[in-house]
């Protein structure tokens, strides 16, 4: 009898261990590297694929005075979104059973999905430009000083073609001061007007890979983390119940 049950139990866990072999079978040796599952890259393409770099320059563009046009994101690229999709399957399936690949593909979001989603996350990214009222403002100090300035340099220069009284020298050293200082205040106004272009093109590129960003988390690599994470499961108790 205890033989019976002994050679039972033998039997028993042959097939548990046969049955063990046969899902480490259907499962790869290892998930993919934490660093395949960045999404920097696939952020990249998508910041080609939808012009954020275009709509940021044109933002800047406004913001220094240099167009007057208004700046909008325009079609998102299908290729460059597919290739993405592409890409990013490629990175997170080496190693792993084409089951699992299979499923990996399936389960994060189509090329048509993913382009969509796209375009949906750039409404939220404010492209609204106006120029800067600092440099504007310096603007008009610059012209009016140069003004005062231009105006004393013509009543010295008046003065001593006229025939009349010469202008004394305070107004020529006060008319060279004050368009010395006109010209630094234009000089300013451009720097400033620059600086600013700059500040509004990086706030729009950064609003941008934020949302495009989320996009890739939620699209791609979640469901990704998903199937992985189910792999893993699988892995783990095939290799635990096999003695």
């Amino acid at each position: 009898m205890v033989r019976t049950r002994s050679l039972a139990a033998k039997r028993a866990g042959a097939e548990v261990n046969d049955a063990a072999a046969l899902v480490a079978a259907q499962v790869g040796l290892r998930e993919p590297s934490p660093s395949a599952l960045g999404v920097g890259d696939v952020v990249e393409t998508l910041v080609g694929a939808a012009g954020l770099r275009a709509v940021a320059d044109a933002v800047a563009a406004v913001v220094r005075g240099g167009s007057r046009s208004a700046p909008a994101f325009g079609a998102v690229q299908a290729d460059a979104v597919d290739l993405a999709r592409t890409a990013w399957l490629a990175a997170v399936s080496p190693g792993l059973p084409r089951r699992w690949s299979q499923d990996i593909a399936e389960r994060v979001a189509t090329a048509a999905e993913l382009r969509l989603a796209v375009a949906d996350s750039l409404v939220g990214v404010a492209v609204a430009a106006r120029r800067s009222g600092w440099a504007a403002l310096t603007t008009v100090a610059a012209i009016v000083v140069l003004g005062v300035g231009l105006l004393l340099a013509a009543v010295a220069v008046g003065s001593r073609l006229g025939g009349g009284e010469p202008a004394n020298g305070w107004t020529t050293a006060g008319a060279v001061a004050l368009v010395v200082v006109g010209l630094a205040l234009l000089v300013l106004a451009g720097a400033v007007r620059r600086a600013a272009a700059r500040r509004r093109a990086a706030g729009v590129l950064r609003a941008g890979r934020a949302a495009l960003e989320q996009v890739a988390l939620v699209r791609l690599a979640e469901p990704t983390q998903a199937v992985l994470a189910e792999h893993r499961r699988v892995r783990e108790l095939a290799a635990s119940a096999i003695r």
